[in-house]
């Protein structure tokens, strides 16, 4: 056997070494690419949000202000529905 037997055999290790770990990588890179796209997803939600319940503060969403409210009836007889029967 000559060394151009062994040249191609050691190409050919090459080759089959080369396709084995790039299966093994896009194997890998393929879960890492779905466990990424996941937390993309759930930041994207979180920041949507916190944004939203940002701008919701920002805006008074959620304020308790009596401002809004009708004031409370402080003089019993003038609500006829208060009046006792007869």
């Amino acid at each position: 056997m000559g060394s151009g037997d062994l040249d191609g055999l050691t190409i050919v290790e090459i080759i089959f070494a080369l396709v084995i770990v790039g299966a093994i990588f896009l194997f890998i890179a393929r879960r890492i690419l779905r466990l990424a796209l996941k937390l993309a997803l759930g930041m994207a939600i979180v920041s949507a949000l916190v944004i939203t319940a940002g701008f919701g503060w920002w805006r008074g969403w959620f304020e308790t202000s009596t401002k809004n409210r009708p004031p409370a009836t402080t003089n019993k007889r003038a609500a006829p529905a208060n009046r006792p029967s007869r």
